[in-house]
């Protein structure tokens, strides 16, 4: 958030946003695959690994606005509801 005033912060959130990615799909490729019985070559999970990455970044935004002290289980529930779609099929 802070790269645009301190541009010395852009390769930091250039790296982390490709890291999150990649495990957003890594992630997905493989509950996928395990859904479909497939190896994780074998499945397309490109929009799922985007979905959720966005999923992830938007839930980061809610929980960053949330008064200290605020209960996280809400962002964990709809986290666990994602991965348990993937993990049967998307």
């Amino acid at each position: 958030a802070e790269a645009p005033a301190v541009p010395e912060l852009i390769p930091v959130r250039d790296r982390a946003a490709r890291e999150l990615a990649d495990f957003c799909r890594s992630i997905a490729a493989a509950l996928l695959a395990e859904a479909a019985g497939r190896s994780r070559s074998e499945v397309d999970a490109e929009g799922a690994g985007r979905r959720l990455h966005a999923l992830v970044d938007g839930l980061s935004l809610h929980l960053l606005a949330d008064p200290a002290g605020a209960d996280p289980e809400w962002a964990l529930e709809i986290l666990r509801d994602e991965l348990a779609r993937l993990r049967s099929g998307g």
